[in-house]
């Protein structure tokens, strides 16, 4: 907020206030965990999106008015070197509010990029125009689409007013931006026909996100986590995944020259969730695609189109994106379904987009000076004003999560965490966490602990790369002490696509050793879900399995070792609890036996979004409170 002003606090209802994205995210697909590629600001982000990496350079600092210049590989040099045709698209060149790229356009501060009269910097650093300059004249962009010139990949660098920064004009401005490009591609049908268009953001600037990101254990943190087998993290010196020495090098002598720049922004990513929506003929629909993605993901997605279409050999990887990212994050084809017809999915889009342009509000005039000073002249100004916060919370209405549930594409996620007491000498001493990846893609997942004993630690992360082309397991073990937590435990597993598993217990106490779950499998193509169980260690005992979806209970006696419960549209959320003894809720005194799996059964066909967004969840019963909702 102190960089960004109080603008960033706003807050927005995407269905009234910013109704021409709402009908765009109602038409074509959006990528729920996109995240940008850094916790950093505009420059290290956009170094992901232009060449893979930012390579260790955390502070828009290190790229532009410094004694550091980025040289290393940008993508548009691979285009350049397999003959792909390619443009960058901006209104300007500097920080001209309506008539610049807001120092967007990264590849301007690279070395190579610098050569006068080269190759690459006449296809970046000249001014292609989006916006009419002349409401008679056409854009650049406009005159490519209509002639059919339209390089085979483009990227665009909006001027400040119009690419939604705190600092700029209004939100309106970015919608009425990307309805320009639209009304231009939907002018030349043949050219929206074979065109994707993707709309991100750099970085989180204004956007809240309650999600936090997975991270690369640093191999010089202790106790931090873990990575499978074909996973390399080679940065130890500070967070970046793969770091070169000499960036460390640099970006140390860099902060020794800016003292006031606070070390604790020598983060990395992956950073915040960001809006991430993409129109094409391939992605109408109004769709919701869950896998993990990143700024890289964007590189990734024009390596697969390359070795499509023949430009590259298969397989190929544009070599500054690290392993890790490589692994957890994936390749945007996931988003895509290339199974219908084209001219069919290309006719709808084109009418939705149609639609989209003719309901879009307009803004003001701004395309002369004197409409220029006047719109900031009438901006709003927040500085040193007074916010009265004390607002009053149980009179104000709960603004409610949309409960709508979409179209949820298909992922190659299959995944699991399994927990298990181990014992030392005869008495327990750890608890071991087993995390499994059967999937097609690789995956990510953040552990964390309420214990007592680890409120001043943060997440442990690991990272498994996609299951052997014998379709063998990937597995990797962690495990914890008991013996620092008083023979107590608490623990929880995030991952993409819904993933949630808890283990809670006092191993103190005889009663607790149960069987744990070994496996859990989609049956029934999806509708169903079975728990496998490990052996029972007593003859002893009993669970009580709850289904959140459902309010269904089971109970449990000695010997079982499968339960099947019926998920809700892939979607599933089980307790399996100590059935002699009660949960306690608080974080401080829990004593009862907890095992929690949730998370949604892939079975490669299109399903729906989860139905329990939104709905509260009752940490007594186990059980969502749909009436409460």
């Amino acid at each position: 907020m102190l960089t960004k002003g109080e603008e960033a606090m706003a807050h927005l209802d995407v269905a009234k206030d910013l109704s021409f994205y709402h009908k765009l995210v109602d038409a074509f697909t959006i990528c729920d965990e996109y995240h940008c590629s850094s916790h950093t600001g505009t420059d290290s982000n956009r170094a992901h999106f232009y060449s893979g990496t930012a390579n260790g350079w955390t502070n828009n600092l290190f790229f532009s008015g410094g004694k550091t210049v980025p040289d290393w590989k940008t993508y548009p040099e691979t285009l350049q070197n397999l003959g792909v045709s390619w443009k960058c698209y901006q209104d300007g060149l500097g920080e001209d509010l309506f008539l610049g790229n807001f120092g967007d356009n990264l590849l301007e501060d690279f070395k190579q990029y610098k050569v006068a009269g080269s190759e690459i910097a006449k296809h970046a650093l000249i001014v292609n125009t989006i916006l009419r300059t002349d409401a008679d004249v056409p854009s650049q962009l406009e005159k490519d689409i209509a002639e059919g010139t339209l390089p085979a990949v483009s990227w665009i660098a909006a001027p400040q007013a119009f690419c939604e920064h705190p600092s700029g004009i209004s939100p309106h401005f970015g919608e009425y931006y990307v309805n320009q490009i639209l009304k231009a591609l939907a002018a030349n049908p043949e050219v929206w026909k074979k065109t994707v268009f993707i709309i991100n953001y750099d970085e989180n600037d204004g956007f809240f996100d309650h999600v936090p990101p997975p991270l690369p254990p640093l191999p010089s943190v202790h106790d931090v986590g873990k990575v499978s087998d074909g996973i390399e993290i080679s940065a130890n010196g500070f967070n970046a995944e793969h770091a070169t020495k000499l960036a460390q090098d640099l970006v140390t002598a860099e902060y020794a020259r800016y003292p006031a720049e606070p070390r604790d922004q020598l983060t990395m990513g992956l950073g915040c969730r960001v809006p991430c929506l993409i129109i094409s003929p391939w992605t109408v629909g109004g769709r919701v695609c869950s896998e993990l993605f990143d700024h890289t993901s964007t590189l990734r997605f024009l390596d697969t189109w390359l070795a499509a279409t023949g430009k590259q050999p298969s397989g190929s990887t544009f070599e500054n994106i690290s392993s890790w990212r490589r692994a957890i994050c994936g390749d945007m084809t996931s988003a895509f379904d290339f199974t219908r017809r084209l001219d069919t999915v290309a006719s709808q889009g084109k009418t939705r987009i149609d639609a989209a342009v003719a309901a879009a509000k307009s803004i003001p005039a701004y395309r002369t000076k004197a409409d220029q000073a006047a719109l900031i002249k009438a901006l709003p100004k927040y500085e040193g004003k007074e916010t009265d916060i004390a607002a009053d919370l149980a009179k104000e209405t709960r603004l409610k999560q949309d409960r709508t549930q979409v179209e949820l594409l298909p992922l190659g996620y299959d995944f699991n965490v399994f927990g298990s007491v181990v014992e030392k000498a005869g008495k327990p001493d750890r608890l071991q966490l087993t995390f499994k990846n059967r999937g097609s893609i690789g995956v990510a997942l953040n552990v964390y602990s309420y214990h007592a004993y680890d409120k001043d630690r943060g997440a442990w992360f690991y990272a498994l790369t996609k299951a052997g082309k014998d379709g063998k397991p990937v597995e990797v073990v962690d495990a914890y002490s008991l013996g620092d937590r008083g023979g107590k435990y608490e623990f929880a597993v995030h991952a993409p696509n819904g993933y949630l598993s808890e283990f809670r217990g006092d191993t103190n106490r005889t009663e607790q050793r149960l069987p744990e779950v070994i496996d859990i499998r989609s049956t029934d193509g999806g509708e169903t879900v079975e728990f496998v169980f490990d052996k029972w260690p007593t003859a002893n005992g009993s669970i009580k399995a709850v289904s959140a979806y459902t309010g269904q209970i089971t109970y449990l006696s000695s010997g079982a070792i499968k339960l099947a419960l019926p998920a809700k549209n892939g979607w599933y959320d089980v307790s399996f609890i100590d059935s002699d003894n009660a949960i306690v809720a608080s974080a401080e005194t829990t004593t009862g036996y907890l095992r929690r799996y949730a998370g949604h059964l892939e079975n490669g066909r299109i399903s729906k979004t989860d139905p329990a967004i939104g709905i509260p969840y009752d940490v007594t019963k186990r059980i969502y409170d749909w009436a409460g909702a």
